[in-house]
C-alpha cells in the first residue's frame, strides 16, 4: 500500500533499511564491535541499545520480503 505521497511501500521499505543499517553499523563502530557477518567471528549478540534498531531491521526486511513474493503483487 503506497503512502499518501504515492512512494511505493518497497521504495519506503528499502530507504528505511539502508537508514537502520547505517544508524546500526555507526553505533557498532563507536563502540568498537564488528558487524554481524556468516563467519565464525561474528557477534553472537548486539549491545542492548541496538535490540530496538534491530527489530526495525527486521521487520523491515521481512514485510519487504513478504511484498516481494506475494503471488498478488506479480504477473
Amino acid at each position: 500500500m503506497a503512502s499518501s505521497n504515492d512512494t511505493p511501500r518497497i521504495v519506503e521499505l528499502a530507504a528505511q533499511i539502508s537508514v537502520s543499517v547505517n544508524e546500526m553499523q555507526k553505533r557498532l563502530s563507536d563502540q568498537g564491535m564488528p558487524s554481524p557477518t556468516f563467519g565464525e567471528d561474528s557477534p553472537q549478540s548486539f549491545p542492548i541499545d541496538l535490540h530496538s534498531l534491530r527489530f526495525q531491521i527486521l521487520d523491515a526486511t521481512a514485510e519487504l520480503n513478504e511484498v516481494l513474493s506475494s503471488r498478488r503483487s506479480g504477473a
